[in-house]
């Protein structure tokens, strides 16, 4: 069987799996975020639970997937320029894959879920701050330095008084979204379920800043569009289970595209698949595709 790593900066989420992506078994541990050799170490008695034949890891950072070295990754200080591939594989003598995190939510959509019909398409996922990833001609498209389809780093608006250009990824956080409309309805918790009641109400006191919301994720994604044709936009993260977040999204885009209509053809708009298991099944299909097992 295989392992899959989900590596993020609080837990480690694993998955012992087929080769078709059947989840056999699942569990957590919590990351060593300081120590190289006890983070190994922790790994090593999950290894061992099965037969192991590979290892399918998906992480934060910039990641050279081909060489399996992880350039920069801020929420796991130890694992900052190391070759994480060439290590495991050292230890456990299997072959190891590993992609970035994003781009295996992605490539789970691409196998198995939403866009797995849309040759060109971009995965948002959508929460603390905004990640994304590009399908082109039905492949992962990463660029010359893996910085395509991450959509959080466009520059969408200026602070004067910062003199900063702000990300759209913090203008347009999910996160901050829900704790903006806590605050205005006067709540002294940040319940997204609770809050998006009133939403759907349409109560006037958080209705205008979901609109907001959407209004400029739409402008984006329409912007995106017109660069690459898109067939699909699949939107992900926790906000995007709100049906009328993917509803509005449509709206606004629709609206959008009858003050610019050129042609005929707009990318459908859906929500993600998959949830928690997507990072998991991303990188077992990755590591099909690097080892030519697929």
């Amino acid at each position: 069987m295989y392992l899959a790593l989900d590596i993020g900066g609080t837990f480690v989420k694993y998955a012992w799996m087929e080769k078709d992506g059947t989840m056999l078994n699942q569990g957590q541990i919590a990351t060593i975020t300081d120590d190289l050799e006890a983070f190994y170490a922790s790994l090593l008695p999950i290894a061992a639970q099965h037969t192991l034949q590979g290892i399918a890891i998906s992480s934060p950072g910039v990641i050279d997937s081909q060489s399996g070295l992880i350039r920069v990754v801020t929420l796991i200080p130890c694992l900052n320029g190391v070759n994480i591939k060439k290590d495991l594989e050292a230890r456990l003598g299997v072959p190891v894959s590993v992609e970035n995190d994003a781009k295996c939510a992605a490539l789970a959509e691409l196998w198995k879920g939403a866009v797995q019909s849309y040759p060109t398409s971009l995965i948002t996922v959508l929460g603390s701050g905004i990640g994304g990833a590009v399908i082109i001609d039905g492949k992962l498209y990463k660029g010359l330095r893996s910085k395509a389809g991450e959509i959080g780093t466009i520059l969408c608006d200026f602070d004067p008084g910062t003199q900063k250009a702000v990300t759209f990824g913090r203008k347009n956080s999910a996160v901050w979204l829900v704790r903006d409309m806590a605050k205005a309805l006067g709540l002294d918790h940040e319940d997204g379920r609770e809050i998006f009641e009133y939403v759907k109400q349409q109560d006037p006191r958080v209705y205008p800043l979901f609109e907001e919301y959407c209004w400029n994720l739409a402008m984006v994604l329409f912007n995106i569009d017109y660069v690459l044709d898109l067939d699909c936009i699949a939107l992900g993260g926790g906000i995007s289970a709100q049906d009328i977040l993917i509803e509005k999204v449509q709206e606004c885009f629709m609206q959008l595209r009858s003050q610019y209509k050129e042609d005929d053809h707009d990318p459908v708009i859906v929500r993600c698949a998959f949830k928690n298991e997507a990072n998991l099944l991303g990188a077992m299909y990755h590591f099909l595709q690097s080892t030519k097992m697929a």
